[in-house]
Formats: C-alpha cells, structure tokens, sequence
C-alpha cells in the first residue's frame, strides 16, 4: 500500500490514508480509482484500561475481496504490535 498519516492524536488515535498500491517496485495510484474508490482508512483507535493495558479498535475501509487476506494476517500483525509495545 502506498499510504499517508491522515490524522493523529498522539496515544490515543491514528488514521492512515491508502493512495494507491506497490507493484513490482512500481508506485501504482490508479488502480483505486480504476475500482471506484478514491481512498481508504485504516483507523486504530488506543483506549487505556489501566494496570498497564491498552485496548485497540482498527477499522479499515477494503474490498470485500481481501477480507479473508486480513482475517488472517491481522491476528499476526496485531502479536507484532504487542510484542513492539511491550519492550
């Protein structure tokens, strides 16, 4: 993905804006627009639950077609996020 910081609300919200796609080391902007889409958000969304525990919501604008792509690769990225946040 080829993506920018949209907004940030530094520990307690960022969102990401998806422009466009990496292929082939090729910068690709158009194939979103192509699709009908102009842009999507990748959201996260911190909320401290005390005793040292953070809750996080992602919300994430996608096709309906790479949904079975993020069921799986989000459980993973998300140990990831913990494991980066817990050093």
């Amino acid at each position: 993905m080829l993506s920018e910081v949209d907004k940030i609300n530094k520990y307690e919200f960022i969102s990401f804006k998806h422009l466009g796609y990496m292929f082939a080391g090729e910068e690709d902007y158009f194939s979103i627009e192509k699709n009908g889409r102009t842009e999507t958000f990748e959201n996260y969304t911190f909320n401290k639950l005390g005793e040292g525990k953070t809750e996080i919501k992602v919300y994430m604008d996608s096709d309906p077609e790479y949904m079975e792509m993020f069921t799986e690769l989000w459980p993973k990225a998300l140990l990831k996020l913990k494991e980066i946040s817990e050093q």
